[in-house]
């Protein structure tokens, strides 16, 4: 066998006149090895594959050892095979040209993905929103490989910042970290998280979800246009979550109806109808749901508890007004009212009552009266 095998290898080599290379380097000259590419590095628009190599985006292909090939690549092993063949090589050229063509059009695929919406968070232990329409953002630079345009920096262990955004742009109003650590961002316009230049299509993000590992975003609910109320009485945060990381949100949707929805691993649950003017809400560590509203037909508002499994109970029925509503961590919302009209717990003064989830109710016994406009928790 050991015979056979030398004659093999200088049987190759004679093949091979002027050849100045071993049989292996020749092999890996005819199957260019690619490039070991990061998953951030890559990008796929339906059947074209795309690599940043060299500070742009280029096309190509993912090899069977997971590698990168750009189509440049392969065009270089295809010409030193042309000029090895020379005039007997015409169908080879045909395969260049068709190559050549093929890496014009793809190349303008490639390029979109400049434009759509990625965040690199790596190395960074926080997030720091600067003015939108600051011409002196006062940060570190941008790295040598991120197209991306952002108000949101991340910011790094020796207290430099830097662009969250690897490629898109996006002005964002608000950025929330759950208590299961997940990332979300509300942005101040609908976008196109796939082509951040594109303004006009339907089902663009107001409120995303981003993956803190990839940078990749998702959105929460496509039908917004607005995250938040025309109200000015909310008191509460726009959006919260419950103990198991389901984030609720009030808005407005394409049909400019007024919601407030539950988005509990990507279902998406109304948890009020567009007759009901909202004025604030309370999520609960238990899914519990507490909604100051008002029917707009009646004039009548109201305090609602609406539970994790959708069942609904009125706390309060009557012409009242909350100065606040607030959740203390003895596991307790306490409801702040006005005396105004106020015949809760029979005392028609100022009171702050606790709803209990135990008993859910509004605990009487444990009202406190006077003239109380705040009460914070500690």
């Amino acid at each position: 066998m050991k015979i056979v095998s030398f004659v093999v290898a200088i049987l190759f080599l004679i093949l091979v006149p002027g050849s100045d290379c071993s049989a292996q380097e020749f092999a890996r000259a005819k199957k260019p090895r690619g490039e070991d590419l990061p998953a951030n590095y890559l990008y796929t628009n339906g059947k074209v594959r795309c690599g940043f190599i060299n500070d742009q985006w280029i096309p190509g292909k993912i090899l069977k050892n997971g590698r990168f090939l750009s189509l440049k690549a392969q065009r270089r092993t295809l010409n030193k095979q042309l000029k090895k063949q020379g005039s007997s090589g015409s169908v080879l050229a045909k395969r260049i040209a068709r190559l050549t063509k093929r890496i014009r059009r793809e190349k303008k695929i490639c390029e979109k993905a400049t434009k759509r919406l990625r965040f690199n968070l790596s190395n960074a232990v926080g997030l720091a929103l600067v003015d939108a329409n600051s011409q002196s953002l006062g940060w570190g630079g941008p790295r040598a490989n991120v197209f991306g345009s952002s108000n949101l920096r991340t910011v790094l262990a020796d207290g430099r910042t830097q662009e969250a955004l690897e490629s898109g742009k996006a002005k964002i109003s608000q950025f929330l970290i759950a208590p299961n650590k997940k990332l979300y961002v509300i942005f101040e316009t609908p976008i196109n998280l796939e082509d951040t230049d594109d303004q006009e299509s339907e089902g663009r993000c107001l409120l995303g979800e981003v993956n803190t590992v990839t940078g990749v975003p998702v959105c929460i609910d496509g039908e917004l246009t607005q995250v938040g109320m025309h109200s000015d009485e909310l008191i509460n945060s726009v959006v919260q979550f419950d103990g198991a990381g389901a984030i609720y949100y009030p808005g407005v949707n394409t049909e400019s109806k007024t919601v407030l929805r539950r988005n509990s691993r990507g279902v998406i649950t109304d948890l009020i109808n567009d007759s009901i003017e909202l004025h604030d809400f309370l999520v609960l560590r238990n899914g519990t749901v507490l909604v100051y509203g008002g029917t707009a037909s009646s004039n009548m508002r109201w305090l609602r508890r609406i539970n994790a499994n959708g069942g609904i109970k009125d706390l309060i029925i009557e012409d009242m007004y909350l100065e606040f509503l607030q959740h203390f961590p003895d596991g307790n919302a306490y409801v702040g009212l006005e005396s105004s009209n106020n015949n809760i717990c029979d005392v028609g003064e100022d009171v702050i009552v606790p709803y209990s989830t135990t008993s859910d109710t509004l605990d009487c016994t444990r009202a406190i009266r006077g003239i109380i406009r705040t009460l914070t928790p500690i």
